[in-house]
């Protein structure tokens, strides 16, 4: 899989759990604060996504041949 359709695939769940919070928090307001875990998931998945931890960002490999 490519970087660029991994970040397509983060920022989609990232939307899901963002649009699933939000009906959740509207439709079943009986919840309470354990409807918020999925916001918190979101933002975290955010943050790591923004700061490149996913996917090996600045790792590289080389070789050499002898």
């Amino acid at each position: 899989m490519s970087h660029g359709s991994t970040n397509t695939i983060i920022w989609a769940i990232v939307a899901i759990i963002i649009l699933a919070w939000l009906i959740g928090w509207l439709a079943i307001p009986s919840i309470g604060s354990l409807i918020h875990i999925l916001i918190v998931i979101a933002v975290i998945i955010i943050i790591v996504n923004v700061l490149g931890l996913l996917g090996g960002h600045g790792k590289t490999t080389t070789t050499t041949q002898s």
